[in-house]
């Protein structure tokens, strides 16, 4: 086993919001619905308030398992606050609270290294340290899990983890070390150490002002897939955009040493008389389910539409947050006509609650064009982190041949324990689709992809 941060697409045994919440309220009803919802609150108050509200909307307050905490004015912000999911070399699982300021600095692209606020102010000691810092522990044992401190930033919606050993992130997080004193260099070393996370990419800030979180640029939708946003030509941004995905973003290899596949979605301003873009990769993984911040434009279609290309067999929803359809307690914030804003959305105010016990897949995919006379192994990663061991007649490679009928084919051991693998053949021209599936003796059953049969791997043979 090796540490590691668990990636979004991982196994979830629920969902974590905050009251009051900054969310539409049938997002919520939707969350209460399918899953069991942490829900933050600082105080008895707040949570009679909240029962009562959420009893009038329908959502099933039976889902929910209560988390109090010494929270404050960032609490909506359970992505940049809250706790990184972390399993060690040993299997353990306990979460990792960093070190949190106010939101982030708001600092020019050009002024990051003097680390000041929009008025030209620097930055004090106490607007720096928040509730939400000396909160994570209490949340995390109203959770139920081991909690670690770590001793530096590490803002949630500006991390993306592959689940193995790589980071994406911008470059503020950088900045915001360099605050507390801590230099590039042992800002990574600490991360490592603390987090097994070993592969660091630091990309340029996209934006010149704000928050500069990852989680409104890209999204790892897999270890090697990503979803790049795209802005519009003629959109002051379009260039940056472009440039951090071409002389950056591509050069980054997966954990497999390969280049990633990357997606597009296209993003527009959303509010007449400014430039602000929609925040459609701001969007949330949740087991088989993926969750979309719409605008109520017409581009929200569009960009529905790429989210199912790009994650076939996932189940795709949009929502809306309109402040006229909004209860006072929701829409009691400085925005607009919607609540969606272009680096503040769903996915900042959402965080999942990743499953302690899980059955871990990871899939060595064949290469998108095989050639028929050459080995093509698949290698599969397997770690049941219940520890009550693997169901052996389980451990499958599920493949069909040209849309035919699915069969299976026994995954073989290693050397390597966590490691398996198993060779696929076919005739010239053929298409292979093709999945694995194993089960745990703690009852977990999982594939890779995790929505198979709906979303499967494919390759074509050839000469």
């Amino acid at each position: 086993m090796k540490k590691r941060i668990a990636a979004e697409w991982e196994p979830i045994k629920g969902v974590m919001i905050s009251w009051p919440p900054f969310l539409p309220h049938k997002y919520i009803v939707d969350l209460l619905d399918n899953y069991k919802v942490y829900l933050c609150y600082p105080n008895e108050e707040s949570k009679l308030e909240a029962i009562e509200y959420l009893k009038k909307y329908g959502g099933n307050i039976n889902n929910i398992i209560w988390c109090q905490g010494d929270l404050g004015f960032e609490s909506a912000w359970v992505r940049d606050w809250g706790m990184h999911p972390i399993f060690d070399e040993d299997g353990n699982f306990f979460l990792g609270g960093a070190e949190y300021q106010l939101s982030t600095p708001w600092v020019s692209i050009d002024d990051q290294e003097n680390l000041s606020d929009l008025d030209g102010e620097p930055l004090s000691k106490e607007n720096c340290e928040q509730n939400e810092d000396l909160a994570q522990e209490q949340i995390a044992r109203s959770i139920g899990n081991n909690f670690i401190k770590l001793p530096f930033s590490l803002t949630g919606g500006n991390i993306m983890s592959n689940g193995h050993n790589q980071l994406m992130m911008m470059h503020i997080t950088e900045t915001e070390n360099r605050y507390k004193g801590i230099s590039d260099e042992k800002f990574k070393k600490m991360l490592k150490d603390m987090t097994g996370m070993s592969d660091v990419k630091v990309f340029s800030n996209y934006a010149d002002f704000g928050l500069q979180h990852i989680d409104c640029y890209l999204k790892m939708l897999d270890e090697e897939t990503l979803l790049v946003s795209r802005a519009p030509k003629g959109h002051r941004l379009y260039e940056r955009y472009e440039r951090i995905l071409n002389e950056e973003v591509k050069k980054c290899l997966t954990c497999y040493n390969r280049p990633y596949k990357i997606y597009r979605i296209d993003i527009v301003p959303f509010n007449e008389g400014n430039d602000e873009l929609t925040a459609y990769a701001n969007s949330i993984i949740l087991n088989d389910t993926i969750y979309v911040p719409t605008y109520g434009i017409p581009q929200d279609e569009i960009a529905l539409k790429q989210w199912k290309e790009a994650m076939p067999g996932y189940i795709i929803k949009g929502f809306d947050f309109e402040w006229v359809d909004e209860p006072e307690i929701i829409n009691d914030y400085e925005y607009e006509r919607t609540g969606w804003g272009t680096e503040d959305v769903l996915h900042c105010r959402t965080r999942a609650i990743w499953d302690d016990k899980m059955l871990y897949l990871s899939v060595k995919r064949l290469e998108e064009e095989i050639k028929v006379n050459e080995s093509n192994i698949i290698e599969a990663q397997i770690v049941d982190y219940s520890k009550e061991g693997l169901v052996e007649d389980s451990l499958l490679l599920y493949y069909r041949v040209n849309k035919g009928d699915w069969t299976t084919l026994p995954l073989t051991k290693t050397n390597d324990k966590e490691k398996f693998i198993c060779e696929l053949k076919g005739n010239v021209n053929d298409i292979i689709d093709y999945y694995i599936s194993a089960k745990s003796k703690s009852g977990r059953v999982e594939t890779m992809p995790r929505v198979a049969p709906g979303g499967f791997y494919t390759t074509k043979v050839i000469k």
